[in-house]
C-alpha cells in the first residue's frame, strides 16, 4: 500500500481470503506500507517537518496563531493592523531615532517599511536605527530633512531605499492665525510661508502692502536684486531714488516718410532721416498732465526737405529752427501738459 503521487494510498498485493493462511510477506509488506504512509502525514502535534510544498486546495487555514518570529505565518489581523511594520515609539533622540519592530529584523532590505511615533521634533538632518542594526540617513527626495520634518507625536512614515531611508510622511505645522477683517482696509502687510525649515511658519514684513479696497499689491522697497524682467511703473511716482549706469531706450525710425509719428511712450530718444518733405507730423503719449515728459529727436539731413512740426510744438523765440541739409541735429521736445503744448528746443546743430 503506498500513495498513488496524488495523495490517494492504493493497496498492494491479493486481498485476503476467508479460513486462509495470510502470507507473511504480505502482511508485513501492508503494515510497513501504511507505517510509511503515516510517516510522510503531517502530525497535529507538529512533530512532522514538511518535505514539499503543501497545496491547500482553495482551502484556507483558520483559528491561526499570531506569528511572532520573521520566519512565522501571519494572520490577516496582522496584516490588517500593520503590526511588523508599526511601532508605538521610538526610543531614540532628537535627529537620531532608534526603533524595534517586533520581530527583531536581521538586516536592511530595499523595500523595507515602518511607521513609529516621534518621541522628539526634528531640527535638522536626521538618522534612524532599526532592531540596532545600526544609524541610517533619513532623506526627501535625496536630500536631508530639515527643521521639523519629524515632530512629537507624529506618525512618521520611512522605507528603506538600499542605501538610506525615505521619509514617507512630512508633519506640516501650522502656526495659528489671527484673520481679522480687512475688506475695507487699504494698507494689509501681506504674510508668507516658508519651506525652508520644513514647517509653515508665517513670515510678514512690512516692504510689501495690499490695498483690499483696490486690490493692488504694492512693493514699499527693493532689495538688492537683479531685476530679470520689464516692471511697467504705470505712471506712478517713484521717490528718493539715486540712479546709476542707466540708459534709456533708442527708437530707430529709419527714414521718417512724408507723415512721421513720434510715439513718446515707445522711447524718449529716436531717430532717423528726413527723405522727403514732411507733410504732418504728431507726438502721441505723452505723459499724463502734471508729469513731464520729454523726446530726444536726433535729425538727420533735416534741411533737405521742408518739415511740418507737430502744431502743438513751441519753439524757442517763436521759430523752428532752420536744420542741416547734410548733417545731424539734435532737437528737445518736452510738455508738462500730456502734449497739449510741447516745448522745443535746439541741442545741437550739424553734430560732428
Amino acid at each position: 500500500m503506498s500513495r498513488n503521487g496524488s495523495g490517494t494510498m492504493v493497496k498492494t498485493g491479493d486481498d485476503a481470503v476467508f479460513d486462509t493462511v495470510i502470507s507473511e510477506s504480505y502482511y508485513n509488506n501492508q503494515i510497513n506500507d501504511i507505517i510509511n504512509a503515516l510517516t510522510q502525514s503531517v502530525s497535529k502535534d507538529g512533530q512532522t517537518t514538511l518535505t514539499g510544498n503543501l497545496n491547500a486546495g482553495s482551502k484556507k487555514l483558520t483559528a491561526m496563531a499570531v506569528g511572532t518570529a520573521l520566519t512565522d505565518s501571519i494572520t490577516l489581523g496582522q496584516a490588517q493592523n500593520g503590526a511588523a511594520n508599526y511601532i508605538a515609539s521610538d526610543t531614540g533622540s532628537a535627529n537620531a531615532y532608534a526603533i524595534a519592530p517586533a520581530p527583531a529584523i536581521t538586516s536592511y532590505s530595499a523595500g523595507q517599511i515602518f511607521w513609529f511615533i516621534a518621541a522628539n521634533n526634528s531640527t535638522g538632518a536626521s538618522t534612524i536605527n532599526v532592531s540596532g542594526l545600526g544609524t541610517k540617513a533619513i532623506q526627501i527626495a535625496g536630500s536631508a530633512i530639515s527643521g521639523a520634518s519629524i515632530t512629537t507625536g507624529g506618525v512618521t512614515g520611512v522605507i528603506y531605499d538600499g542605501t538610506q531611508f525615505q521619509l514617507l510622511s512630512e508633519d506640516q505645522t501650522v502656526a495659528a492665525l489671527t484673520i481679522a477683517d480687512e475688506s475695507s482696509d487699504t494698507t494689509c502687510f501681506v504674510s508668507f510661508s516658508t519651506a525652508a525649515t520644513g514647517i509653515y511658519a508665517p513670515k510678514s514684513g512690512t516692504n510689501l502692502t495690499f490695498n483690499s479696497s483696490t486690490g493692488a499689491l504694492s512693493p514699499t522697497s527693493l532689495g538688492a536684486t537683479a531685476l530679470s524682467g520689464t516692471i511697467t511703473g504705470a505712471a506712478q511716482t517713484i521717490e528718493d531714488s539715486v540712479l546709476k549706469d542707466t540708459a534709456e531706450t533708442t527708437v530707430a525710425k529709419g527714414n521718417f516718410g512724408a507723415t512721421p509719428a513720434w510715439d513718446v511712450s515707445a522711447g524718449n530718444a529716436q531717430w532717423g532721416t528726413v527723405d522727403q518733405a514732411i507733410t504732418s507730423s504728431t507726438m502721441t503719449n505723452w505723459p499724463a498732465s502734471g508729469a513731464t515728459g520729454y523726446l530726444a529727436l536726433e535729425v538727420i539731413n533735416g534741411a533737405a526737405f521742408s518739415i511740418a512740426w507737430p502744431t502743438s510744438v513751441d519753439w524757442v523765440g517763436g521759430t523752428a529752427p532752420t536744420l542741416t541739409a547734410s548733417g545731424t541735429d539734435q532737437l528737445i521736445f518736452r510738455s508738462r501738459d500730456g502734449g497739449t503744448t510741447v516745448l522745443g528746443f535746439v541741442a545741437g546743430l550739424d553734430v560732428k
